[in-house]
């Protein structure tokens, strides 16, 4: 058997030897508590009576004098009040227990609550948020301009104005022609946006506020008068003197168009014009001047020496003459002989126009 088999058996011997040692306690014990008076019991007083008889009153109850009728002559005996008796000392009275008693739970202290998630801190929880990652005052979401509308649903979310505007300031517009009055000529009277908002009683195409006769239809050159002297063409001829009345044209040709018009203008008919779409000179046939490098009068275009000056009739070219020579203003004649240095350098503008004679 090991160590720990033996210590179990010690140990079991020693209390058993324990519970039989104390049992006779218990024992007594048990007989005392039940040979115990009862203590709401009412008591009881001794009364001797003239026969030496003893008989047993309750205590508390009427004590008199008890006469017991005797046929011999027995002296009364009076009745004695009794003191209440102490209990012995090996009396045990058993403890009272409470039956009930009842477990109040504390009333001042709150239950525990939840706190709900509120992700942008605006003190609206991200469950009853419209803008859960947003601060914001209108169900959680922001109001730039403070007119109650979000700003998601708000069309001028930077200028304050009602909800039935989507958000936007309420235009002032008197007349109800959909102009504002910012913008309308005529904010006290309606008018089409064509003319900034006036009216245009006689349809003339000249509104109210530019036209003289507003109520009698006339064309805009009359300020919306009638003519008495009409000018349908536009062309400046009233009809009257027009001959081409509803054809513009001008006064020289009585109002008519020109047959042969002079499309540039430059005073060269169409017909006569060799460049009938650009303006030129009639030293050209109408066509543009070109340039004069020499500056001898000679168009470059024509010029055989452009960069020589030189008389038209010598095609732009200079004339030169030979050294000793009696006739001073005769051309000379290069194939009559050979030609002087002097006159090589002067002849260098003749290249051209002898390159043509060939």
């Amino acid at each position: 058997m090991s160590f720990l088999g033996r210590n179990r058996t010690v140990l079991r011997s020693v209390l058993f030897f324990i519970i039989l040692g104390t049992l006779p306690f218990y024992v007594l014990l048990i007989a005392a508590w039940a040979l115990a008076p009862d203590p709401d019991a009412p008591e009881v007083e001794l009364t001797l009576t003239s026969e030496g008889l003893a008989t047993f009153t309750p205590l508390g109850g009427d004590v008199t004098r008890t006469v017991t009728p005797t046929p011999s002559n027995t002296p009364n005996v009076t009745a004695t009040s009794l003191s209440d008796l102490d209990p012995t000392p090996w009396q045990y009275i058993p403890p009272s227990f409470p039956t009930s008693t009842p477990f109040v739970f504390p009333t001042d202290t709150p239950a525990p609550t939840i706190t709900p998630s509120d992700s942008d801190g605006d003190g609206v929880p991200n469950n009853q948020d419209q803008c859960p990652n947003e601060w914001g005052t209108v169900n959680g979401c922001h109001d730039n301009d403070a007119d109650g509308i979000a700003d998601k649903d708000d069309n001028c979310p930077d200028a304050g104005g009602p909800a039935s505007n989507n958000g936007c300031p309420q235009v002032q517009d008197s007349d109800g022609d959909g102009i504002p009055d910012s913008s309308d000529a005529c904010p006290n009277q309606s008018g089409p946006s064509q003319f900034n908002g006036c009216p245009d009683s006689d349809g003339d195409g000249v509104p109210d506020n530019q036209d003289a006769c507003p109520s009698t239809p006339g064309p805009a050159n009359s300020s919306g008068c009638p003519q008495t002297n009409p000018d349908n063409d536009g062309d400046g001829i009233p009809n009257s003197s027009d001959s081409c009345p509803n054809q513009s044209g001008p006064a020289s040709n009585n109002g008519c168009p020109v047959t042969d018009p002079d499309s540039d203008g430059d005073g060269i008919t169409d017909s006569n014009d060799a460049c009938p779409g650009e303006f030129g000179i009639p030293l050209l046939n109408g066509c543009p001047e070109v340039g004069d490098n020499d500056g001898d009068g000679v168009p470059n275009d024509i010029d055989e020496c452009p960069q020589s000056a030189g008389p038209a009739s010598n095609d732009g070219c200079p004339v030169i003459e030979a050294p000793g020579s009696t006739d001073a203003g005769g051309p000379v004649d290069i194939a009559s002989g050979p030609v002087q240095a002097p006159q090589v350098v002067s002849m260098v503008g003749l290249l051209p126009r002898l390159h043509n004679r060939t």
